[in-house]
């Protein structure tokens, strides 16, 4: 019993994430965060109160004690981490071992018919493109080539056996006239999604194997609102990838902005790739040694499944919507009145045990 526990206590990491608040008061007690094998963590709070530089340090400290790092950067915030912050107590860490993917694309013949869905086109489509794509024989994986047949998909008998003659053993039969009409209407608005041969965009022949050698910030490079269903297209043929070697890895994983890759799902909607993928790295976690840090403005707007079984909470200044704003005034006997309420945050376990902090300065850049 005594080996079991020594070997419990070893693969736990304690990241020091500020001074304890009591009574209103600033200590010199320092609060931890034990990250265990696995475990979802959530980092709560408005924008601009200091969810990042938490995320930052966990990450950092995270990276230094031998776990493989994953972090889905989507607006850039992430660029600057590799360099230390000589202001911090720990400024000789940083990012270590850290590489930025950034203005990257795939090409057609890695969309799955999930991740044609998160682009926005129906099951039917999304199943028509999946095996257009797979067809590298007839386009090589250039876009004009692949929207020409694309053009072409019939939906009418006639129709049919034109396109076979030009494109034998693609489809078995004619399409709906809906789903032909949705695939010739929308396809050219994706024609910078991929990979081109000429074009400046990185490709990464496979991120599970990249990531088996360093740590990696997926660098998304959206502006805000823009791209947002290539992103989650993205992330998803990314986990996809790195599936397979989860078990070697012992990953943390961040997203920022979480709730853009896994939204909560409204009535009849689609499920996106990265959404369905996270959901089966959920079921599949404890055996992978898998953690995950989501950070968000409300957990709420995120997909249920992921965050119903939470490990630790971080919850900073929150809306008065917010379902944890009633609970943030309780522990911190009037939330608004603290004399540190602008850097505040609260550690709360799954078994209610709650410790107040004001942050520390992050070991990196921000």
């Amino acid at each position: 019993m005594q080996k079991l526990k020594k070997k419990f206590i070893r693969s736990r990491t304690f990241v020091p994430l500020g001074k304890r608040v009591w009574s209103h008061e600033l200590t010199g007690e320092k609060v931890f965060l034990p990250i265990g094998r696995f475990g979802v963590i959530l980092l709560i709070g408005r924008s601009r109160s200091g969810k990042s530089s938490i995320a930052k340090t966990i990450t950092a400290f995270v990276s230094n004690s031998g776990r493989r790092c994953l972090v889905f950067d989507p607006y850039s915030e992430y660029t600057v981490c590799l360099q230390p912050n000589m202001k911090s107590d720990d400024n000789i860490m940083g990012f270590k071992d850290f590489i930025i993917v950034k203005n990257f694309a795939f090409k057609i013949d890695e969309f799955w018919q999930q991740d044609w869905m998160s682009l926005g086109f129906s099951v039917d489509a999304s199943r028509v493109l999946e095996v257009i794509g797979s067809k590298t024989e007839l386009h090589d994986n250039d876009f004009d080539e692949f929207e020409k047949i694309c053009l072409a998909v019939p939906s009418r008998d006639k129709q049919w056996s034109n396109f076979n003659k030009l494109y034998p053993e693609v489809l078995n039969s004619p399409i709906h006239a809906q789903t032909a009409t949705q695939i010739k209407s929308k396809i050219s608005w994706f024609r910078g999604f991929f990979k081109q041969e000429g074009d400046k965009k990185l490709w990464i022949p496979h991120f599970g194997k990249l990531l088996m050698q360093t740590n990696l910030i997926v660098d998304l490079g959206l502006r805000k609102g823009s791209d947002i269903e290539k992103a989650r297209a993205y992330v998803g043929i990314i986990l996809r990838q790195i599936e397979p070697y989860l078990r070697y890895l012992r990953l943390f994983m961040v997203f920022d902005e979480a709730d853009l890759f896994a939204p909560f799902p409204q009535q009849n909607a689609v499920y996106s790739s990265a959404c369905n993928k996270l959901i089966d790295y959920t079921i599949k976690m404890q055996r992978e040694d898998l953690v995950v840090l989501y950070i968000t403005q409300d957990y709420s707007l995120m997909h249920p499944i992921l965050v119903q079984n939470w490990h630790w909470k971080i919850l900073g200044i929150l809306d008065p919507m917010s379902r944890d704003y009633e609970l943030v005034k309780w522990l911190k006997n009037d939330f608004e009145s603290t004399p540190y309420a602008h850097r505040e945050f609260v550690l709360l376990s799954s078994n209610n045990r709650h410790y107040t902090f004001v942050p520390d300065i992050p070991p990196c850049r921000i």
